[in-house]
Parts: C-alpha cells; sequence; structure tokens
C-alpha cells in the first residue's frame, strides 16, 4: 500500500517531508519512497 497525504497528516515528521519524498508525485508515499527518506 501506500501512506496518503491524508494519513501523513496524522504524523508531523512525514507531512513535513511528504512532498520531498513523494519522488513521482502521484500524492502517495510507496514503500519505496517512505524508506528512502525515513528509513535510515
Amino acid at each position: 500500500g501506500k501512506v496518503t497525504k491524508a494519513e501523513a497528516q496524522k504524523n508531523t515528521a512525514v507531512m513535513q517531508m511528504f512532498d520531498q519524498a513523494d519522488k513521482n508525485k502521484d500524492g502517495g508515499l510507496s514503500k519505496d519512497e517512505f524508506m528512502a527518506a525515513f528509513g535510515k
């Protein structure tokens, strides 16, 4: 599944990085996009 922007609003850290993390600009974060941004 994906994390949508609406779901991301529940988490401040994710919301702050959402647009930058959404590399393909489809309005959702795939597992790969999420891990690239937050999986360190």
